[in-house]
């Protein structure tokens, strides 16, 4: 009997979902903590926004998902800059 390597990615992805509901639920409080007027908040949070997911992407690309043929980078772009549009 051959017993097939363990599968890691499905372990990432749970740490990763349990790690993002963390972090989101985290975020009124670190909200609450900055001094400043509803504007300048979401002002802030869009160019947060703006920079981790353009790093993820790019992190994305370098990492070869392409080759892997996980897509061709086009719909994690859209849907990064409808997210960032949405939250924004």
């Amino acid at each position: 009997m051959i017993i097939p390597p363990y599968d890691y990615s499905a372990k990432r992805g749970r740490v990763m979902v349990v790690a993002s509901a963390v972090f989101f639920s985290l975020t009124g409080v670190f909200v609450k903590l900055i001094p400043a007027d509803g504007w300048t908040i979401v002002v802030l949070r869009g160019v947060f926004i703006t920079i981790f997911f353009g790093g993820l992407v790019l992190w994305w690309l370098a990492d070869g998902a392409q080759k892997a043929g996980r897509g061709d980078g086009r719909v994690s772009g859209c849907g990064v800059g409808c997210h960032i549009f949405r939250c924004g």
